[in-house]
């Protein structure tokens, strides 16, 4: 389709594109989705209950170097399944594997060489007792006898070296609108946050619970040392019994002596889940950083949004893989399901273009506009859309002269026809080469043959958090994976190419 608008002259270049240069190239060299995590999945075990976004390595001959994504149970939403009584998940394909009542999916080859599994069957009381994993639930009240005397806890005094600047929010704990620019709703359970500290503890490092620390709890999503996640599956929660006042306890002896970085990441704020820190009387910790300032702002719909991926895997979030590949120490996600550049299918009350004063907000360095999968409407012709969108696009570099602006076709959905779709990413790009801006650049999906989303190359779709029905919707989570990393490859090259 063709663009009968007049072309807005080029906007300069943005002459400081070093910080994001340097930070995506060390992030390529080494992140925590190319460095094996610190310990192994566990092994399939028959007739156990698994939990969407559960991870298990393959039992048999020829699949025991295989990892396996729980992408939930075949009765129900993001339900609990059982595994049948013998085998397990087995082969490579792209299809799902029926397991009993458990659905697998293949997600690729173990990593891990450790030995120490994610959770301890020993729940330490004294500080004699020896954990057998790197994660267990404790009795706050037990901190004492245990010798985790230096605390910080809300009510207590400060934690020795430990500030307020410490939990560096390493992705900003800022929520999204939910209403009108002028009369905004927050949704403080769209936040999604990184705490990173430094700690030399020896053995243990406990965070102290804001509430009871149930079974399968969901509010951390993942916990990585020096770099590495703690293992190829994610925090799903203990599988003790609910300890309230209760504590998450890290075990930190299996890893080599002297400093560690920590970082925690979670669904909400840290100070929302955990009101404190604990580590031995002879043991501190220190503020992370510096920062290097790469701020990385998303816009988008349900796909970016991702909160109906809740029961899946929790190391596949769209900022949070953005954080690890291109090393971006700020990732906002502003994005709300349903909403598209010009419409709103969900009642937000909120467009792209409406929410456009929180990404200014935020000031990023990189935004990336998601594609515009909601705004498909055949009502609506081409011509239009495209002028929409090309005012859309003058906005933000008129509210954001320096920020580069990158801009992603659709990613498709089951319910929609390739070819609406392709169409209505043929008026991205048709807009996006009016907008004829030098700062910016356009990243094909569903025109990209090779990242066409079907059946044919296993990145399928589910509805909701029910795989039994997964022809019907949105991407399966491992389809993530791959379209992260294709995003991040574009933005490497760019950046790669600039000279400033």
């Amino acid at each position: 389709m063709s663009l009968l608008l007049s072309t807005a002259p080029a906007y300069p270049r943005v002459v400081n594109s070093a910080v994001a240069r340097a930070a995506i190239e060390a992030a390529r060299k080494n992140n925590a989705y190319t460095t094996p995590p610190w310990g192994p999945a566990p092994t399939w075990a028959a007739l156990t209950v698994y939990r969407g976004g559960m991870v298990t390595r393959g039992l048999t001959a020829g699949s025991t170097t295989n990892l396996y994504l729980c992408a939930g149970s075949t009765s129900g939403e993001g339900g609990n399944g059982t595994s049948a009584a013998a085998t397990g998940p087995t082969g490579t394909g792209s299809a799902l594997i029926t397991d009993g009542t458990v659905v697998w999916q293949y997600i690729g080859q173990t990593s891990s060489t450790g030995t120490v599994p994610y959770y301890s069957t020993v729940t330490p009381t004294t500080s004699s007792d020896v954990m057998n994993g790197y994660i267990a639930v404790v009795d706050q009240g037990n901190y004492a006898a245990m010798g985790l005397t230096n605390t910080n806890l809300t009510s207590g005094a400060p934690l020795v070296r430990l500030t307020n600047t410490v939990l560096t929010n390493a992705i900003t704990p800022q929520p999204k609108n939910s209403g009108t620019v002028g009369s905004p709703t927050r949704n403080s359970s769209s936040i999604k946050t990184v705490a990173r500290f430094v700690t030399n503890s020896k053995k243990w490092i406990a965070f102290t619970a804001a509430n009871s620390v149930y079974q399968y709890s969901n509010v951390i999503r993942q916990i990585k040392v020096n770099g590495r996640f703690l293992s190829e599956q994610a925090y799903l929660g203990y599988t003790g019994s609910t300890i309230n006042p209760g504590a998450i306890l890290l075990d930190l002896s299996s890893f080599p002596a002297g400093n560690k970085v920590i970082e925690v990441l979670v669904s909400d704020t840290f100070a929302a889940i955990f009101t404190g820190i604990a580590v031995g009387v002879d043991e501190f910790v220190y503020p992370y950083g510096p920062v290097n300032n790469f701020k990385i702002a998303l816009e988008g719909d349900s796909i970016t949004d991702m909160t109906y991926l809740s029961a899946y895997d929790t190391t596949c979030r769209f900022e949070m893989m953005l954080n690890e590949w291109l090393g971006c120490d700020n990732v906002y996600n502003n994005a709300i399901g349903g909403t598209g550049i010009i419409s709103d299918n969900s009642s937000a009350a909120t467009t792209y273009a409406g929410r456009l004063a929180d990404i200014v907000t935020f000031a990023p360095t990189l935004l990336i506009i998601n594609g515009a999968h909601n705004d498909v409407d055949k009502s609506t012709p081409g011509a239009i859309r495209q002028a929409l969108y090309l005012a859309y696009l003058r906005a933000a570099r008129t509210a954001l002269p320096n920020c580069t602006i990158c801009l992603t076709g659709n990613h498709l959905l089951a319910t929609e026809t390739v070819s609406t779709q392709v169409t209505s990413e043929e008026d991205l790009s048709a807009a996006f080469t009016a907008f004829a801006d030098s700062n910016s650049f356009f990243v094909p999906i569903l025109t990209a043959t090779p990242r066409m989303l079907n059946s044919a190359n296993g990145y399928m779709f589910q509805q909701g958090g029910v795989p039994a029905a997964y022809t019907n919707s949105h991407p399966v989570s491992w389809y993530y994976y791959h379209i992260v990393r294709y995003v991040a490859d574009k933005i490497y090259a760019y950046y790669s190419a600039q000279t400033t």
